[in-house]
């Protein structure tokens, strides 16, 4: 009897160590124990150390917006040349805010804006002074007109806008026609040509580049 159970004892010591021993731990080559990990948790870690992008949000939009907002930002326009097959002449003007446009019979005429520091002019011929309203102005000569050249409709507009006080015609001789616009600061116009209009936008000076119409 005291055989049977000791070689009972002998053969369950030898069947069960083994088993927690291989299930527990694996061998390193360095002789030492290291805790395996399940499969599962190694492929999570290598999705949390995957890149993370660390862009806003926003950021394109902004960018895009500011890029637009540049891209539109109107520039001062110095002269632009004729588009009329022959001489032309203004048929209507109107200034509202801070655009005035002047209408021709055919085409549009060569023309010239100048800034100047003061509202200070000259008229034309008779060389006499014309002081418009605000502290700054533009000088727009119109060329290559009939005589007279701007025969009818008002010869001065206040359209109240936010840079321009005053516009009046200072001139109109012998194919030249001039108009005087007084600013409230420094400015400048970019103008447009589209089929027989011409539209002046005054727009404030600092910041600006110049170009032909």
């Amino acid at each position: 009897m005291r055989r049977l159970v000791l070689g009972t004892a002998v053969l369950l010591l030898a069947c069960g160590s083994p088993t927690v021993s291989k299930s527990a731990s694996t061998q390193s080559p360095g002789g030492s124990s290291a805790v395996a990990l399940p499969q599962a948790d190694t492929h999570a870690a290598t999705v949390v150390g995957a890149p993370v992008s660390t862009a806003t949000p926003g950021a394109a939009a902004s960018t895009q917006a500011d890029s637009t907002g540049n891209a539109a930002t109107p520039s001062c326009t110095s002269s632009g040349a004729a588009s009329s097959p022959g001489p032309t002449q203004i048929v209507s003007q109107a200034a509202t805010d801070d655009t005035f446009t002047l209408t021709f019979d055919q085409g549009v005429s060569q023309f010239e804006a100048t800034p100047q520091a003061s509202p200070n002019f000259t008229a034309d011929p008779s060389g006499l002074p014309v002081v418009l309203r605000g502290s700054a102005g533009v000088r727009i000569v119109l060329r290559g007109l009939h005589f007279p050249g701007d025969p009818g409709g008002p010869s001065s507009f206040m359209p109240g806008g936010a840079l321009v006080e005053e516009i009046r015609r200072i001139g109109d001789f012998e194919g030249v026609v001039t108009w005087a616009v007084g600013l409230r600061s420094p400015g400048c116009a970019s103008v447009t040509a589209s089929g027989s209009t011409l539209t002046f936008r005054f727009v404030p000076l600092s910041g600006k580049g110049t170009g032909k119409g």
